[in-house]
């Protein structure tokens, strides 16, 4: 997994980042996701492709703690998201001027380490798979994937 790049599975997935969370949503499932603390600094890195390498560096220049357990919760992370269809492959690697992989902003004084985690939630499925503009009855009226 080391060398391997992944991206954000988009147009399937859509986020926006409110305030310190990043929401995701998946439009193909309609389930939603939350991301807080060491999972933002995971996804803004994913957002512009990275590998595990490049993850695990990004955290250890944000958070203290050991790095064999940053990098093993890392890759349980990635799993994870790649699991859901959130994060895919990258077919092309990304091309960076300079050595440093992601650029992600480092704090003042690093913060101590918490292991990632992917908050899901299904509670609003059939409102999110639900598209007005194209999946619509003959009084026009929306019309739920099957």
């Amino acid at each position: 997994m080391t060398s391997k790049f992944f991206r954000i599975n988009t147009p399937q997935i859509v986020h926006h980042t409110i305030e310190q969370e990043i929401i995701i949503i998946d439009f193909e499932t309609g389930s939603y996701f939350s991301l807080t603390g060491t999972g933002v600094t995971v996804w803004e890195c994913l957002a512009q492709v990275a590998s595990l390498d490049d993850i695990v560096d990004a955290l250890m220049a944000q958070y203290a703690g050991d790095r064999a357990e940053i990098r093993r919760d890392a890759e349980q992370f990635l799993n994870e998201l790649e699991r859901e269809a959130l994060i895919v492959p990258a077919a092309t690697l990304p091309v960076r001027p300079s050595s440093s992989a992601v650029t992600i902003a480092a704090p003042k004084a690093l913060l101590s380490f918490q292991p990632p985690t992917l908050a899901k939630y299904t509670d609003m499925q059939d409102l999110l798979l639900l598209d007005p503009i194209h999946g619509v009855d003959e009084q026009g009226w929306p019309v739920a994937k099957t």
